[in-house]
């Protein structure tokens, strides 16, 4: 890309959508496929959609970038209260999960505030080895929206619908159900 200061630089794909500074001057330049040399072949271009904070939308997709900050990298799952997005903070290097609530929910003051409230009680919870922590709520687009962490793996619900949690006989399932269960309470 080439700099109003006559700078040329080198950049990467990951640089497509992105803000970068000449390395010379220092001026801003925002990365597109139409002012790079030689130009980008239309089969290979894959811009994310970028959001400013307050055009984020009510629903994300895998490849998003809000703020040029998050990187939404999939959904992990869907229900009656909401959607939780898996997401990249490019400015921690971390894996968070994020609850954004059902529009239908937000409608009801009252509901907005009780969940704010309730997701700032779980910030200020000390860490511990059996509680996902929070790491905080913030407003995307005009939604509360709880950022937590990230956990790689299957959840209970996933063990009880895939009948893992039974397997093995009666012994090892009672077994595993006690682990689960003692666990919980720590957590609690």
């Amino acid at each position: 890309v080439t700099c109003r200061c006559g700078n040329h630089m080198r950049v990467k794909a990951k640089h497509f959508g992105r803000m970068c500074r000449c390395t010379k001057c220092h001026f801003p330049i925002y990365v597109t496929y139409d002012n790079v040399e030689p130009p980008v072949s239309p089969g290979d271009r894959h811009v994310p959609r970028v959001f400013k904070e307050d055009e984020v939308p009510v629903h994300w997709k895998k490849g998003d970038l809000l703020m040029e900050l998050y990187e939404v990298r999939e959904t992990l799952g869907e229900g009656g209260m909401g959607v939780v997005y898996h997401v990249y903070h490019r400015g921690w290097g971390k894996h968070l999960a994020v609850k954004s609530p059902s529009p239908k929910l937000l409608g009801d003051e009252e509901w907005v505030n009780q969940f704010e409230h309730e997701c700032e009680t779980w910030i200020s919870l000390p860490p511990h080895p059996n509680v996902v922590e929070c790491f905080y709520v913030r407003r995307l687009g005009g939604i509360p929206r709880v950022f937590v962490e990230y956990l790689k793996g299957r959840d209970l619900g996933h063990l009880i619908d895939s009948k893992a949690l039974y397997a093995g006989g009666q012994a090892s399932a009672l077994k595993r159900m006690l682990d689960v269960a003692i666990q919980f309470c720590w957590g609690l």
